[in-house]
């Protein structure tokens, strides 16, 4: 008999609702011991008897789960970190215990105390999920809910398992909605495969590992991604996008606009008339996030529409198609960052504002003259 112990974490893409949507998963291994799967109708029978009995929130009917094997996860995170360069004695000091017993063990008593340790470290379901689900929303923006976190414990004689309820904690953040779906949705998107999201997952992978903390560029500009996602209120979605572009692109407050604009372009295309557009597109959209924080965008005269620039004490909305337009743009750039080794480099660098910004203006500048 063996006993293994799994997270799972229920979830909604909204993407799934539709049947000529690019989603395209039944089953896929994001992560070693990080599973996306359609959630299977005895999985869901057996969580909602749970949120029954113990009184844990459901506010939506999951599409998806994300099953967690916490020994294969922690194992291979440990692997990660030691090919990055940390010693073993700074990867136990993570899990806060001894990932690697002591030599003088015996091999059988050395594996048995590993699987104990590796079935007794901290792992937050909650993180993992977040990860999953932004290498969904960065191929195809679309709002995603995260249930309760499940804990269980397995035990499998012959070919038949049994699962026990260990833990359940209920959802860390407020459901999000999706009544504005049609607005970030983008029909240009790649497909959501399991090629792509696996690759997306690799390139995020430092960001959501639990218990770490990596404060950078990048970090600033997936968390405005993933609240502006979540958001029900257009200039809420608007402004949180435009700090994805500042985070990424921008190094000084003087010429802001234009520097946003230029670099966004040299980024996003090759091609010497897509840049352009690229250019007056996002100079147009900057210039709408100076009118929303500002206070100048006064309501005009007549019947305000969806396409309106309206903000006063009664409401603040911002044109649709601009909303749309800059999701798309974020989420692309985002990409396009992760995608690039020697921005990477730059943006995750852990030195001075002042370095930082130094590498990133030396970046631009020589792809301005390529």
């Amino acid at each position: 008999m063996a006993e293994i112990n799994n997270s799972y974490v229920p979830v909604y893409i909204s993407l799934a609702k539709y049947s000529d949507s690019k989603i395209d998963i039944t089953r896929c291994e994001v992560l070693p011991g990080v599973r996306l799967e359609r959630i299977p109708s005895y999985r869901f029978r057996m969580i909602d008897e749970i949120n029954r009995i113990h009184g844990l929130p459901m506010p939506f009917k999951p599409t998806h789960g994300i099953n967690i094997d916490n020994r294969k996860y922690r194992k291979n995170l440990a692997k990660r970190l030691i090919n990055e360069g940390r010693t073993e004695e700074e990867v136990s000091e993570h899990f806060r215990l001894r990932l690697f017993p002591l030599h003088s063990k015996s091999p059988e008593e050395r594996k048995l105390e590993e699987e104990n340790q590796l079935d007794s470290a901290i792992v937050s379901a909650f993180d993992i999920a977040k990860h999953v689900l932004m290498s969904i929303v960065l191929i195809q923006p679309s709002p995603v809910d995260i249930g309760s976190q499940y804990s269980f414990k397995i035990k499998t004689e012959g070919s038949k398992p049994t699962y026990w309820l260990s833990s359940a904690q209920p959802p860390l953040e407020a459901p999000a909605t999706d009544r504005l779906e049609g607005v970030i949705h983008q029909e240009s998107a790649p497909r959501v495969n399991r090629r792509n999201i696996t690759r997306l997952a690799s390139a995020l992978e430092k960001y959501y590992r639990p218990a770490y903390w990596l404060a950078d560029r990048m970090a600033i500009a997936l968390n405005s991604f993933w609240t502006g996602l979540r958001s029900s209120h257009l200039d809420q979605i608007f402004l949180s996008m435009t700090v994805v572009l500042e985070a990424l692109l921008s190094t000084s407050n003087e010429g802001i606009t234009h520097q946003i604009a230029e670099r966004g372009a040299i980024l996003l295309s090759k091609d010497a008339n897509e840049r352009y557009d690229i250019y007056k597109q996002v100079k147009n959209l900057y210039n709408i996030r100076s009118r929303l924080v500002h206070g100048t965008a006064f309501p005009k005269k007549g019947v305000q529409t969806v396409e309106s620039l309206i903000i006063d004490a009664k409401m603040a909305t911002v044109p649709v198609s601009k909303v749309s337009e800059l999701v798309g743009i974020a989420s692309k750039l985002i990409r396009t960052v992760l995608n690039n080794q020697e921005l990477v480099s730059i943006v995750q660098r852990l030195g001075s504002e002042e370095t930082v910004s130094r590498k990133l203006n030396e970046f631009f500048l020589k792809r301005l003259f390529e």
